[in-house]
């Protein structure tokens, strides 16, 4: 059921992150016990739990629609900063 409460939905976003020698953003939205994994620039949720397919491809299409966005918001993020508690 895809707009069981959609609306309750909470979004962590990552600091930017090198892996295989590419920069990418790990994006996590939680709906109370439910969670879905994506990752940024490719706009996939790579795992997931209690998210039905099609809410996965909703969340999919949101990444793709706010990348640009979301990227810009990562580049901000400090996880020392926020670590040590500074701002």
């Amino acid at each position: 059921m895809v707009d069981k409460a959609m609306d309750e939905l909470q979004m962590i976003i990552s600091g930017r992150i090198k892996k295989d020698g590419k920069e990418i953003v790990r994006v996590s939205f939680f709906r109370g016990k439910d969670y879905a994994d994506g990752v940024l620039p490719d706009c996939v949720i790579e795992k997931s739990e209690g998210f039905e397919r099609a809410e996965q491809i909703l969340l999919e299409q949101y990444l793709k629609e706010n990348c640009q966005n979301i990227l810009v918001k990562a580049k901000e993020i400090n996880p020392m900063k926020n670590w040590l508690g500074l701002k």
